[in-house]
C-alpha cells in the first residue's frame, strides 16, 4: 500500500509540475502569436499616444470701473494650427448699481449671453462662456462669434491692442 501512496503522489508532482509549465509558459507564448500589429489604434504608436499639435493663446486683463473690478481671461486653443475652441472667463468683484452697470464689459457679457451658439456657466461672481469649434464655424454670419475666430496672430493683435496681456504655450 505504501507503495500506491508513493506512485499516486509522484504521479501528482509530476501534473503539478506540467501545470506550473504551462502557466509560465503560456503568457508569453500568447503575447507572441496574439501580438497586436497596432492597425486597429492609430492613437499609440511606440507605447506614446499620438498627440496633435496643441497652441493656447492665453489673455488677461484686468479692469475697474468704479467700485467694481474685473478680471478677464481667454483662452483661445488652436490644434494644427485651426482654432478648436475659446473660452473667455469674467470675474467681478463688487457691486453692480444703475450709475455703473452699463460698463463696456457688461454689454460685452450681455452680448455674448444673448448668442445661442455660445454656452455659458455662471457663479456668484461671473460667468465662463464656452465657443465650441461648430460654433466658430458660423463666425461669417454671427459677428459676435467673428470677434473671437480669428488666426492665433490676429486674435493676439485684436486683443494686445485692447488691453489683453498676452501669452503662448504650445505643447508637442
Amino acid at each position: 500500500m505504501a507503495s500506491n501512496n508513493s506512485g499516486l503522489k509522484t504521479f501528482l508532482v509530476y501534473v503539478a509540475m506540467i501545470l506550473l509549465a504551462f502557466i509560465i509558459i503560456l503568457p508569453p507564448v500568447f503575447r507572441i502569436v496574439l501580438k497586436d500589429d497596432g492597425s486597429s489604434d492609430k492613437t499609440v504608436q511606440n507605447n506614446k499616444p499620438v498627440t496633435e499639435k496643441q497652441t493656447i493663446l492665453h489673455c488677461t486683463r484686468s479692469e475697474s470701473l468704479g467700485e467694481v473690478s474685473y478680471d478677464i481671461q481667454t483662452f483661445s486653443t488652436y490644434k494644427e494650427n485651426v482654432l478648436d475652441r475659446v473660452i473667455i472667463r469674467y470675474t467681478r468683484s463688487g457691486e453692480l448699481t444703475e450709475l455703473n452697470s452699463t460698463n463696456a464689459i457688461e454689454q460685452e457679457i450681455i452680448n455674448l449671453r444673448q448668442d445661442d451658439e455660445i454656452s455659458e456657466t455662471s457663479n456668484a461672481n461671473g460667468s465662463k462662456f464656452e465657443i465650441n469649434k461648430d460654433a466658430l464655424s458660423l463666425a461669417d454670419n454671427d459677428p459676435t462669434i467673428a470677434l473671437y475666430a480669428k488666426t492665433l496672430d490676429e486674435e493676439k493683435n485684436f486683443l494686445t491692442s485692447n488691453n489683453y496681456t498676452c501669452e503662448v504655450n504650445t505643447t508637442p
